[in-house]
């Protein structure tokens, strides 16, 4: 279908994404020690995933508008069953993921996402599953 395509993307904006996934991951610890559900940040430094990709924008002067949000959601929704269609990543952060290893996985999907749209590969096999 003409809609599932990935949009193309140049090879600057597919580097912006994978170095603000990275430091997204960097930011909320290796084991999730700085990520939170609820919030954007709290006062002791925890972030949920919106609210490290704000802060790793600022840290890394990178304009908005770029194009980690997008394979973020794409990655949410790449792997969430077929009930769970069209989840932000607000949502996903608050409602729909277990721990942080949920939000990690997320976030390398979302890596492989990008990679994958900047070498012209197709993405990896869809999870989406009816139930």
């Amino acid at each position: 279908m003409p809609f599932d395509a990935m949009p193309a993307i140049t090879e600057s904006e597919a580097a912006t994404a994978l170095r603000l996934i990275d430091a997204v991951i960097e930011a909320l610890g290796p084991n999730g020690e700085r990520w939170r559900k609820g919030d954007l940040t709290s006062p002791d430094g925890k972030h949920c995933i919106m609210g490290a990709l704000h802060y790793c924008r600022r840290k890394l002067r990178t304009p908005r508008g770029d194009r980690t949000t997008f394979f973020l959601r794409r990655a949410i929704n790449h792997d969430l069953p077929f009930f769970h269609y069209a989840v932000s990543v607000m949502q996903f952060n608050d409602l729909k993921c277990d721990g942080f290893a949920d939000v990690r996985k997320i976030l390398l999907l979302a890596r492989e996402l990008a990679v994958c749209a900047a070498e012209g590969r197709p993405e990896p096999p869809c999870k989406r599953r009816r139930q």
